[in-house]
């Protein structure tokens, strides 16, 4: 390998662990990645522990250094990025005292806090979901044992980075994109919120030290070098939250530029140069970019992919048994059997929504399809699935358009795994949004956007914006038909109309009682 400097980025995702090596013209020379452990309770709640992440990431970055043949010498950093959501409470040594947690571990829901003002949160944090200081409360319930020895809360990317620089509670850190899931930090000021800690009663005392994403935050360590097959002393840099990270991967570095991630969680960012907190309709989320003075406003929705393999793992079982004689997907095979059928599926609705809603927020809802005769067949079912999401969506881009009247929203780059290679599902919601679809070169976003600010933090690149859009190009561009467009604007309105509708039915299911 001639590249003599090359960036590790490692991505701790919901389901996997992820960790890519990186020259410095963006070419990815290797990725690596493992399934994360992952235990579901019987509420369906997902409870994970830090400290498999942190094995998991070791054992990946020395395979990682054995089998691409580079010298541990060429390593020049270390960055991450990774889930965004969560909280794990750690003592004095960086030892963690609780499970951490995450977006799909819904426990915290059950705190009922009276005093707080969600609107105040909503202005100052730019979230409707506060998960870090629900978390922390949380914790405080069932750990009460071993809450005085919790000293700091962090997130899981800042747990790992710890653990491989060996730092000590006094210097635990938090990267600034990571703000708006906290629910008590004021975004403006990058600053934690007086206001927001009092009123979830949270001592700032256990809040880390808040640094921008580019911030060499410490360096490896002579144990963890030894366990990576790494150089002792390379800088680890602490990197921007996996949305930020894959936003600035795919290009999106100027105000207008749509992103749609095609993951666990999908979600759908647009880049902007304002703070404007989503008070009225509630569906979006303000996260900070890691370019100083611009935000990625994004709604997202728990568990799409999950949901696309939950169908397909109990009703694709001819499928599966085609792909595996064929070297091919059973997501592929349905993609072409799909296909064939009309937009609408034969009216045929679905409500892929099997986690809940997630904005607005709505845990009480659940799947369900509608409309369905003896006409509809499974592939008819799969295809109204995917154009469920195409809905959500188009009610997300609603509310974007109305708040950012001077963008011109000309694209969405679709990024993630084998959602965004699909084709049909990126013709399907080209045509319900009304705004072409830009399939990307590579498929990488996330470890490429981190990739990006590492090097930048060691001065390999000059600029953040510049070097992302010299790195990524289009593959395909999808065109809106318009036809099919206005046929969808009426089924989304549909679709919006049966969640309405329903919303005393979901409740009723929902009730233990």
């Amino acid at each position: 390998m001639k590249c003599k400097n090359l960036i590790i980025s490692s991505d701790l995702g919901t389901s996997y662990v992820k960790a890519g090596l990186y020259d410095e013209r963006g070419n990815c020379r290797m990725v690596l990645k493992e399934k994360a452990p992952q235990k579901y309770l019987a509420d369906g709640s997902l409870e994970q522990n830090a400290d498999d992440y942190t094995a998991i990431l070791i054992k990946i970055l020395k395979t990682l250094v054995e089998d691409s043949g580079l010298s541990a010498r060429d390593v020049k950093a270390i960055v991450f990025t990774g889930q965004m959501a969560g909280a794990v409470g750690i003592d004095r040594e960086w030892n963690a005292v609780t499970i951490w947690s995450g977006t799909l571990d819904t426990r915290q829901n059950r705190i009922i806090n009276n005093a707080v003002d969600a609107e105040s949160i909503l202005s100052l944090s730019g979230t409707n979901l506060p998960f870090m200081a629900k978390k922390i409360k949380w914790f405080e319930k069932e750990y009460k044992s071993e809450i005085s020895r919790i000293v700091k809360y962090i997130g899981l990317s800042s747990y790992v980075a710890g653990i491989m620089t060996k730092k000590k509670a006094e210097d635990a850190f938090i990267g600034n994109t990571y703000l708006t899931w906290t629910g008590i930090a004021d975004i403006r000021k990058m600053a934690w919120s007086e206001k927001l800690c009092s009123m979830f009663r949270i001592s700032s005392s256990v809040l880390p030290v808040i640094v921008d994403s580019s911030t060499v935050v410490g360096k490896l360590s002579s144990q963890a070098a030894a366990l990576c097959g790494l150089v002792e002393g390379i800088p680890v840099v602490c990197g921007a939250g996996d949305k930020v990270s894959g936003c600035i991967g795919a290009g999106a570095v100027m105000p207008g530029i749509l992103v749609d991630e095609c993951g666990t969680i999908s979600a759908m960012s647009l880049c902007t140069n304002a703070f404007i907190p989503d008070i009225k309709y509630k569906m979006l989320e303000t996260l900070p970019s890691a370019i100083s003075g611009q935000y990625f406003p994004l709604f997202f929705i728990f568990g799409s992919g999950s949901a696309i393999d939950w169908f397909i793992n109990n009703f694709a079982f001819e499928e599966k048994q085609y792909a595996l004689d064929n070297n091919t997907t059973a997501f592929q095979i349905l993609d072409k059997k799909a296909d064939k059928i009309s937009p609408g599926s034969d009216n045929l609705m679905c409500i892929g929504l099997l986690g809940g809603r997630a904005l607005p927020f709505n845990p009480d809802i659940r799947g369900m399809w509608i409309g369905h005769s003896f006409v509809h067949t499974k592939v008819h079912f799969y295809r109204a699935l995917l154009e469920s999401y195409a809905y959500e969506y188009y009610g997300c881009l609603k509310v974007m358009r109305e708040y950012y009247r001077d963008l011109s929203f000309k694209n969405a780059r679709v990024i993630g795994g084998g959602g965004a290679t699909s084709e049909l599902w990126n013709r399907i919601k080209t045509d319900a949004l009304g705004v072409p679809y830009e399939q990307l070169d590579r498929d990488d976003c996330a470890l490429l956007g981190a990739a990006i600010i590492g090097g930048y933090a060691i001065g390999m690149f000059e600029n953040i914006a510049d070097t992302a859009k010299e790195f990524v190009s289009t593959r395909k561009i999808f065109e809106v038909e318009k036809k099919t467009n206005e046929k969808y604007a009426r089924l989304s309105s549909a679709y919006k109309y049966i969640i309405e509708k329903n919303k005393e039915v979901f409740e009723k299911l929902a009730s233990k009682g």
